[in-house]
């Protein structure tokens, strides 16, 4: 039996940080997430501020995301007992005169932040900051676009997203050039922060993909320049001929070793009235159920060693991955933060 990736045993993966929601998500009442087989509820402060916490109460270990929010203290649906944003116990009602207990009493809170549109979990000491991927910049848009979990390892969606080979085969109904089957293998370049890859693909463009790309030929050319920021987050910025930048920030966030979720958003260059959001998310929306239906049905164990599949040449970025994995795993190597800006104008800050 191949034996897979072991994030869920190996420290050093609970120590980066991880987009578990997008933050439009989190309104008034408690969410469950799960990050690497760790149940955590968040929840906003009156200030607006995020908590996340690990999803127990300490009393009698229900969880807490299944109570509610009063005066932002999340209370306990069992015996209502109410925690504040640093963990402490606040009100405990069957006696309610005590105003001071120990830290037993406490909720085990955990790091959170707000950053480009999602929220940001890290269960451990952070190995390094959050990476500032391609944020917003003046005329351009934020689109949010998902929040789910699949059934797949965290992995083997960072193997597709970064998979050129694929999109003839896996989205012959939505984008994929079926006339040539046959693709450049891509140049790939080390980046303090992962590997950033880049290629030109043609690509149909039927009249549903219309509006993301701008073109109203059949067919067009997609030049992608695609980053990988450690762990598991890709940025493909896709350049068509028309100017349009379709930036898609996609987080593949560990549940456990067999699920993941996936928060995605999109930066573009243009206007709603150029581009509806909706038929944006629509099409991206077509793409990804493609990948997940493909990615969901494969039952073999992912393993990230180079050696348990055989590659072709266009699986460069693929073989990258496991080797870096395989240097985070050994305590060889740890992304570090620069700054970049391309010739887009998306600000990378890795």
């Amino acid at each position: 039996m191949i034996k897979g990736m072991l994030i869920l045993e190996e420290p050093i993966w609970a120590r980066f940080w991880y987009p578990v929601a997008l933050e439009g998500n989190i309104g008034s009442e408690p969410v469950r997430r799960t990050l690497l087989n760790h149940p955590i509820v968040l929840w906003r402060e009156p200030d607006g501020a995020v908590v996340a916490a690990i999803d127990r109460c300490p009393h009698r270990d229900a969880p807490l995301s299944s109570g509610w929010i009063e005066d932002g203290c999340i209370v306990c649906p069992y015996h209502g007992w109410r925690f504040d944003g640093t963990g402490a116990l606040r009100l405990l009602p069957q006696s309610p005169e005590l105003s001071s207990l120990g830290n037993r009493y406490e909720i085990q809170t955990v790091n959170a932040r707000v950053l480009h549109g999602a929220v940001w979990v890290n269960l451990s000491r952070p190995v390094a900051e959050i990476p500032a991927i391609p944020s917003l910049q003046p005329g351009w848009r934020y689109i949010p676009e998902f929040d789910e979990e699949w059934e797949t390892h965290a992995a083997r969606l960072m193997e597709n997203s970064f998979d050129p080979a694929h999109t003839v085969f896996v989205h012959r109904k939505t984008f994929g050039d079926g006339r040539n089957p046959a693709v450049e293998v891509p140049s790939l370049e080390e980046r303090p922060y992962g590997f950033s890859m880049s290629n030109r693909l043609s690509v149909a463009n039927p009249d549903f993909a219309r509006t993301v790309t701008g073109d109203s030929g059949d067919y067009t050319l997609r030049d992608t320049v695609t980053l990988f920021f450690a762990p598991f987050i890709r940025v493909m910025i896709s350049t068509y001929p028309a100017g349009v930048v379709h930036a898609i920030v996609t987080a593949a966030t560990p549940v456990n070793e067999h699920r993941l979720r996936l928060v995605q958003w999109v930066l573009r260059n243009d206007r709603e009235e150029d581009a509806p959001e909706s038929e944006l998310v629509s099409f991206d929306r077509r793409v990804t159920r493609e990948d997940r239906e493909l990615l969901e049905s494969i039952w073999a164990p992912y393993s990230s060693e180079v050696n348990a599949n055989v590659h072709m040449r266009a699986d460069r970025a693929s073989i990258a991955l496991r080797r870096l994995w395989g240097k985070i795993s050994a305590g060889t190597w740890l992304p570090e933060t620069v700054e970049e800006v391309g010739e887009d104008g998306l600000r990378v800050i890795g």
